[in-house]
């Protein structure tokens, strides 16, 4: 009866998995010990097979030649094939290059006198070499480029004395147009003024000498009064007189800009004059500081460029402040210091009357005055100025040269010699020498310098 149940039992209960064996009977069992767990043969069915991957033991130094190993911390570098091209303004220019574009400043248009004011091909590199020989290409036809205006046109739309370098233009025309700080040079001061848009060039400055940088600049005292001069001028009519190159009127503290690091604040709208009635629009510029030339540069200029440049300092107004220079160096036998300096900038007719041409030429001579050539540079093109003055001015014809009636001379009589006359200096019919006076420009110090 036991023995039945048992064997019901057994039928009833199946084993864990289909495939798991049934156990050894007990008597066949060996005693559990841990030689005999090891030995025993068991059978594991694939549920319970978990089998642990692990890489293959390779020597990486025998297997990798030092070519072949990379570092774990770097990446790895691409190299393209192709070639750079640096841009102009970033490059060393060659020296075909830098003569070529020098060649390119000069106008062919520009009427220019042989004993002009001359600068060796050396200075001229050496002071563009400080923007880089920066050329700003202009993008619009060569037609229009070229096409000049008159001082009085520009006075009658922009406003400004037709007289003047800096003019003085009214608020209300400033507001009208939204175009101020007009700079007119010619080429009698300025020969290398910018001829071609776009192309660089120098405004010439004559100033004093001799004082530290760290001295204030006494023109700040100037400027504030000259400030009160502008005021007053803008009360007065903008288109000046008719004609527009007659003799200027002096131009110091005329639109006076401070620069900060050797470059101006503000841009100057540079409008070049060619010849008579003819004035060309450069661009807009800013003026950065060079050296000022050397003795020997100034003592190889021509004797006419030195006489314009004497007289100017000696009669002009902008050449005031200069002559009480020469004045108090003169009376003291030395440098002024900087409160005799402004002592004496506040009665100056005491020290400016007794200086003479020679007192000046020894100025220049011993470098207590010098000239300065500020580099002009071109930072943009106004398109719609030059466009404006294309679509709306009209040349007016020149008028018909009339023959003059020559009366036959007279014999003189036999044995007498008619008296000497000195001949008349011709003159053109808008005076070319009293155009435009150079501006004086303090290079006491460099800490707040000023341009006029």
């Amino acid at each position: 009866m036991s023995e039945d149940r048992e064997q019901t039992a057994a039928r009833a209960s199946p084993p864990a998995f289909a495939n798991e064996e049934p156990a050894l009977p007990q008597e066949a069992s060996r005693e559990n010990t841990p030689d005999n767990r090891l030995a025993t043969p068991r059978s594991i069915t694939p549920q319970q097979l978990n089998v642990k991957e692990e890489p293959i033991d390779v020597d990486i130094d025998l297997s990798l030649t030092s070519k072949d190993r990379a570092s774990p911390n770097k990446r790895r570098r691409l190299f393209m094939d192709a070639v750079e091209l640096t841009p102009r303004s970033q490059r060393e220019l060659s020296s075909e290059e830098i003569n070529q574009m020098i060649q390119g400043m000069q106008n062919p248009a520009a009427k220019k006198k042989k004993d002009d004011m001359t600068l060796s091909l050396d200075t001229i590199k050496d002071r563009l070499k400080r923007i880089n020989y920066h050329v700003y290409d202009v993008d619009l036809e060569k037609t229009v480029q070229e096409t000049t205006v008159t001082r009085k046109f520009m006075s009658q739309h922009y406003g400004g004395n037709t007289q003047e370098m800096h003019p003085v233009i009214k608020k209300a025309t400033i507001e009208r147009t939204g175009l101020k700080n007009f700079l007119y040079p010619n080429l009698e001061y300025n020969p290398y003024c910018p001829e071609m848009p776009g192309r660089p060039g120098f405004i010439f400055h004559v100033g004093t000498t001799g004082y530290s940088d760290d001295e204030e600049s006494d023109d700040e005292e100037r400027h504030d009064e000259e400030e009160s001069n502008e005021q007053a001028e803008e009360g007065k009519d903008d288109a000046g007189s008719d004609e527009e190159d007659g003799k200027q009127k002096g131009t110091d503290g005329k639109v006076r800009v401070k620069r900060k690091g050797g470059e101006e604040e503000e841009e100057v709208i540079l409008i070049s004059r060619l010849d008579t009635n003819h004035w060309l629009y450069q661009g807009q510029y800013v003026e950065i500081d060079s050296p000022a030339l050397s003795v020997q540069e100034w003592k190889q200029q021509s004797p006419k460029v030195k006489k314009t440049w004497i007289e100017g300092i000696l009669d002009m107004q902008w050449g005031q402040s200069l002559r009480v220079d020469v004045g108090l160096r003169k009376r003291l036998g030395r440098q002024p210091t900087k409160a005799e300096r402004k002592n004496a900038l506040r009665n100056p007719a005491k020290y400016e009357s007794k200086v003479t041409v020679d007192d000046i030429s020894r100025a220049l001579n011993r470098g207590e005055l010098a000239i300065y050539p500020g580099i002009m540079k071109c930072v943009g093109y106004n398109v719609e100025l030059q466009q404006f003055i294309v679509d709306n001015f009209v040349r007016e014809p020149k008028p018909p040269k009339t023959e003059k009636n020559k009366t036959p001379k007279k014999p003189s009589a036999k044995g007498k010699r008619a008296p000497a006359t000195g001949a008349k200096r011709k003159r053109d019919q808008e005076s070319e020498s009293e155009d435009e006076q150079p501006v004086y420009k303090s290079r006491g110090t460099h800490s707040r310098p000023i341009v006029v």
